[in-house]
């Protein structure tokens, strides 16, 4: 704030207080009587004769309450924004899990009829024509992929 004193200072010939971040009443006497509105530029905080080009000012019970009101507004958004997602976040964690616990038998089953094959990297290497580019399909983000023919005919994807 600008302290109603320095109305009062008779010596003071250049007062710039532009963007200074003042807030409150500018002082309307003495030399500020006669002050131009670029000397207060950039605080938009600051109040005070019409003159000055500034917001009028309010009394302070009355700032106070708006003050007061834009902080429960403002904690009540927050609040109800914050509950929003947790309760959002705990609903898609639900719907995930009973989506999650549902097809686990499905895919269990689907998993019993399946039988794995145990192949030597020599049987990997004659079935792939050693890596050859014939065989060559495509590069993956783990790492290039190659087509295979077993011994029984069964087609393969060699990675």
């Amino acid at each position: 704030e600008i302290p109603k004193s320095l109305e009062k200072l008779q010596h003071i010939h250049i007062l710039n207080l532009s963007y200074s971040l003042l807030e409150g009443e500018l002082p309307s006497g003495g030399k500020f009587a006669n002050l131009s509105t670029e000397l207060f530029l950039g605080n938009y905080a600051l109040c005070g004769a019409p003159k000055f080009h500034v917001s009028l000012c309010l009394d302070k019970i009355e700032r106070q309450s708006k003050r007061n009101a834009a902080r429960v507004n403002a904690t009540c958004a927050i609040g109800g924004s914050t509950l929003e997602v947790i309760v959002c976040t705990l609903i898609s964690i639900s719907c995930y899990r009973k989506r999650g616990l549902s097809k686990c038998p499905d895919d269990i089953e689907r998993l019993r009829g399946i039988t794995l094959l145990v192949i030597s990297y020599r049987e990997l290497l004659h079935v792939t024509s050693n890596f050859s580019n014939a065989n060559f399909v495509g590069n993956e983000s783990f790492g290039s992929v190659y087509k295979g023919i077993l011994a029984d005919g069964m087609t393969v994807a060699v990675k």
